[in-house]
């Protein structure tokens, strides 16, 4: 007899709440963020033909979680996530608007559009913790892996819807339209935010100063060596496999000459891969064992980014690039939710910080890097080469999946499971 998915955890979290008023004003901001993305890869790659610019303007967007991301978390903990949110989804609105206005009178050098977008990386680095970390609280404890499921299909549909929208803006008006509907979806998840509840943070009271929270972290990361092992796997992936996705432009524009609308087409691929992943998340029973299926995904991931790097068809590029997002979903749910789950409450916003840190610096650094040594050996040959060695380290991860992550995977509480507390 089949067995058919069972999505009633995810429709439970989706229910009359304020996890459903987050997620629409969510995934709204989402689909700006990815529209912006695309066409700032796009507008780089029209002003330059360097992948090496590329890489800086990904540098510039993700690194500068890297300096603002352990400060964040600390914020997470201490002060309203909800404000916090609030704050910088309206700088972020200015921001986009300003590139707008910028682009349609002329004034947008590629120097200037360095410096807003590491201007945007600043915002969305310090918002980073609070938007994780505010997942748990709209929740029970036992619909938290369903909600870090949706949540990361609301980031994926976003990366499938983000790139259609924008490939159709750009080439039928501008890239000045696409930055300019940005903005629209930043106001959106402003009043999304208006309309949620007063939710609680990790804790009512700070114990120490900024400095010893912020320290504090890092020091329970290092006494639990099984959440640095899951960060690390994510910090290697990021680094060795992740790039491809900011080295994109190039791909679509030099490997398979196919412009924006190639461009828009892998990059929703991801997407719609990654959709099918987070809801394969989804539709697991609770209970379901969380690290094995990360690394399996990580190995996978890795070893599809080398096949793709080497396709010399478009189509069976999409293919590819469709099955690698939707083991990064995978992943990135399983590692999150295992953090989630398998942190302290008062030190989850510095976690999930870190986490958020790896998630947007690892990638940063393997495209300023990649992307540099693609100008001079070819895009091909430098993401190939990368990705096989993140395969070789999760092969190598896999082999010791119960060593290394013994203590993190909680078992299900029965009392738990049948009140709804929250952690």
């Amino acid at each position: 007899m089949i067995r058919l998915p069972d999505f009633s955890g995810a429709r439970r979290a989706l229910g009359p709440g304020p996890f459903r008023i987050y997620t629409v004003g969510n995934v709204t901001s989402l689909i700006g963020t990815w529209m912006q993305r695309i066409s700032v890869g796009y507008l780089t790659w029209e002003m330059t033909h360097s992948a090496t610019w590329l890489g800086l303007m990904a540098f510039a967007d993700l690194f500068p979680t890297v300096i603002i991301g352990p400060f964040a978390g600390v914020a997470a903990d201490r002060w309203s996530r909800q404000q916090v949110l609030r704050i910088t989804q309206f700088l972020g609105l200015v921001q986009a608007l300003s590139l707008a206005v910028l682009h349609m009178m002329g004034l947008l050098s590629v120097g200037l559009l360095l410096v807003i977008t590491l201007a945007l990386g600043i915002i969305a680095a310090f918002a980073q913790p609070s938007r994780l970390a505010l997942i748990s609280s709209m929740v029970p404890r036992e619909l938290v892996a369903s909600a870090v499921a949706v949540n990361a299909i609301s980031f994926n549909l976003a990366r499938f819807l983000g790139p259609a929208v924008a490939g159709v803006l750009i080439s039928t008006f501008s890239v000045s339209a696409a930055f300019a509907v940005n903005a629209l979806t930043y106001a959106v998840f402003i009043w999304a935010l208006a309309r949620l509840p007063d939710l609680p943070t990790g804790r009512s009271k700070a114990p120490g100063s900024f400095w010893a929270d912020l320290f504090s972290g890092f020091g329970y990361i290092r006494r639990e060596r099984a959440a640095a092992e899951v960060l690390l796997a994510m910090a290697v992936s990021g680094i060795a496999a992740r790039p491809v996705i900011e080295l994109m432009p190039g791909f679509a524009g030099q490997v398979f000459d196919r412009g924006a609308a190639g461009l828009a087409a892998l990059t929703s691929a991801i997407g719609i891969g990654a959709m099918l992943g987070g809801a394969w998340m989804a539709a697991r029973p609770p209970g379901s064992p969380l690290a094995r299926p990360m690394v399996l995904a990580g190995l996978i991931s890795a070893l599809g980014v080398v096949a793709f790097a080497c396709a010399f068809n478009f189509f069976l590029a999409l293919v590819v690039i469709a099955l690698v997002g939707g083991c990064w979903v995978v992943a990135g749910i399983t590692a999150q939710t295992l953090l989630q789950l398998g942190v302290a409450s008062e030190v989850r916003g510095r976690v999930l910080a870190i986490y958020g840190l790896i998630l947007k610096a690892s990638p940063a650094l393997g495209a300023l890097a990649t992307g540099s040594l693609a100008d001079v050996l070819g895009l091909r040959f430098s993401v190939a080469g990368a990705a096989i060695l993140a395969s070789l380290y999760m092969a190598y991860l896999l082999l010791r999946v119960r060593q290394r992550f013994a203590g993190l995977e909680p078992e299900p509480q029965p009392d738990q499971a049948r009140t709804g507390t929250r952690r």
